[in-house]
């Protein structure tokens, strides 16, 4: 099982020599998504294969997990899941992943070394949404306000209302006769 200590790993030596990870692993603490996310533990299951194509080398794999976010509608906690794959060239500068196929995303490493935790906590971060929300269905908050305010409200609450013109209307009316 992975720690949460830093796992160091070189990206060329695992490739070439076709490391596969296929574990659960659990945080307790993500540093950079304390902000994002509820404090507790989370568990995650990993599949990922290191290995080269074209010389370049490459990481596929899913990543799969649940954690909880605080919903933007009702500032509750829920549940988020997401099984996401997870696809990355390893390149020491921009540069050089012009030549990669165009379905890996870069991952610019330095001194032939990258920390497998910090990499996985980027990836569960752009596997969460930008605005997490719960399903209208089990939203609790108010289905008709929102944060500027109170929506309109439909056709049969507004002729429930008098007009406060309709007096003017009338004046307009009997002036003429």
């Amino acid at each position: 099982m992975l720690q949460q200590k830093p796992f160091i790993l070189d990206p060329i030596k695992a490739a070439k020599e076709g490391v596969v990870l296929n574990q659960s692993f659990s945080f307790s603490h993500l540093a950079s998504l304390h902000e994002c996310i509820v404090d507790g533990t989370y568990d995650f299951q990993l599949n990922l294969k290191f290995h080269f194509e074209n010389n370049k080398p490459l990481l596929d794999g899913q990543l799969a997990g649940k954690v909880t976010l605080i919903c933007q509608r009702s500032l509750e906690p829920f549940e988020f899941c997401f099984d996401d794959p997870v696809k990355l060239g390893f390149v020491t500068d921009d540069r050089f992943f012009k030549n990669f196929p165009d379905t890996y995303d870069p991952y610019i490493y330095k001194d032939n070394q990258i920390n497998l935790v910090e990499l996985l906590e980027e990836e569960i971060l752009l596997s969460i949404p930008m605005i997490p929300k719960k399903s209208l269905n089990d939203c609790q908050a108010e289905q008709n306000t929102s944060y500027y305010g109170v929506f309109e409200t439909s056709d049969t609450e507004k002729q429930d209302k008098p007009n406060p013109f309709s007096a003017l209307k009338e004046l307009k009316f009997t002036k003429k006769d």
